[in-house]
């Protein structure tokens, strides 16, 4: 993982899920697609699909607990301090990142994005065509 901060705050203009995407995906944070709307998770799912073999997923908050590997990155969505949505990055159970330079992380974790596989196959077939295998 590469720490990437956002660089907008507040509704509707804030990027920390796109800096989370960026910092778990070790990207710049212009590289990752902003969607907003009703289908922006299905937005965000094409382009990880096509550009990585990922989806993400949502679950309840107690994903954390229940025996996720440790070593495992997801993005946890919720409410910071100052009551505003707000994503951050855990690893496992462990807050491993705020994209937000206050790094005051969440007061309240209402939902986890996780990372599926959906095909890894392809991954290193993709990754053989362009010799970095």
């Amino acid at each position: 993982m590469k720490r990437v901060n956002q660089t907008k705050f507040g509704r509707p203009d804030g990027n920390c899920f796109e800096a989370c995407l960026a910092s778990i995906l070790e990207l710049p944070l212009e590289a990752v697609p902003r969607y907003t709307g009703d289908d922006w998770l299905e937005r965000i799912n094409q382009w990880l699909r096509w550009h990585y073999s990922l989806q993400l997923i949502i679950a309840q908050p107690d994903i954390l607990d229940a025996g996720m590997a440790p070593d495992t990155y997801v993005i946890a969505d919720g409410q910071n301090h100052q009551r505003v949505r707000h994503s951050v990055v855990h690893r496992g159970t462990t807050l491993v990142h705020d994209p937000n330079p206050s790094n005051g992380g969440l007061a309240i974790t209402q939902e986890v994005l996780v990372f599926v596989a959906i095909n890894p196959a392809r991954m290193k077939r993709r990754k053989e065509r362009a010799g970095t295998v």
